[in-house]
């Protein structure tokens, strides 16, 4: 899910500049939060959030010593004197507060970019999944040959069209609000088992798309490819090739994040 919280000025700066992967607060939202879920950091009352980050751990201490000691502490602030700050603080929340909640986060959008990148990372994660299904496409072997179950088959199907649909979506053919909607649809009917799907549509929902994505040679060539690769898989299904099918998905796991960064690693 998406929750808005609350911490200091001098934290979220550390955040925004990626100086700091971390936050202290005292939020009381924080009981309601999981790993996976999104925050948007002290954007309660604006229409467009100053920056987001998705939570990978969050816990809660009832001791300044045992935060600053841990490692969710340490090994998520790159600068000694952020670190200082921050220590400070966490003391000073201990002042007049029993429980303070430590996160450890990821930042994935702020302010200083155009809001359509909050669809984009949902989009792209979303044909991540779906590459990622690709790769690990459960089978069964029988005398010798591997074979898809009649469930998985479904869901085969189901991710092809995913991906197809999200291909659209990054080269601006179609609304990203078509592909939001028929997740929605199929989620009521089918709950995903990792939640982490429901906090990207949760995204994607409360922050839509106002404008088209950027599109320059890099990103449009790996969307391109991304699309002949899925036609591959296409073509390995009809061959009953299965395990090729997870050889491409392994090949091409990483496109949706290099389209969403405009950086082809493969040209290093």
């Amino acid at each position: 899910m998406v929750y808005d919280v609350n911490i200091s000025k001098e934290q979220a700066k550390y955040i925004k500049t990626e100086i700091s992967h971390f936050c202290a607060t005292t939020d009381t939202v924080s009981i309601k939060i999981q790993p996976h879920d999104f925050v948007c950091i002290n954007s309660k009352h604006e229409s467009i959030p100053k920056i987001i980050a998705w939570i990978s751990r969050i816990v809660k201490y009832n001791d300044a010593d045992d935060l600053i000691n841990h490692d969710i502490f340490n090994y998520r602030i790159s600068s000694n004197e952020a670190k200082e700050i921050i220590t400070a603080e966490i003391r000073n929340l201990f002042t007049n507060n029993n429980e303070v909640y430590g996160y450890s986060l990821s930042k994935i959008y702020s302010d200083d970019n155009p809001i359509s990148e909050i669809a984009l990372y949902v989009a792209t994660k979303f044909l991540y999944r779906s590459i990622m299904f690709f790769r690990h496409l459960p089978l069964k072997k029988k005398f010798f040959k591997y074979k898809m179950d009649a469930n998985i088959e479904k869901r085969f199907f189901e991710e092809i069209d995913k991906a197809k649909i999200l291909l659209s979506v990054l080269k601006n053919e179609i609304e990203f609000d078509r592909f939001l909607n028929n997740v929605t649809v199929e989620y009521k009917t089918n709950p995903p088992e990792d939640p982490e799907l429901l906090s990207l549509l949760d995204l994607g929902i409360t922050y839509p798309p106002t404008a088209n994505f950027i599109l320059n040679n890099t990103r449009m060539t790996l969307i391109m490819d991304t699309e002949n690769e899925i036609n591959k898989i296409i073509k390995a299904y009809e061959s009953k090739n299965y395990l090729k099918i997870r050889e491409i998905g392994y090949d091409i796991h990483n496109f949706p994040t290099m389209i969403r960064t405009m950086n082809d690693w493969r040209l290093k």
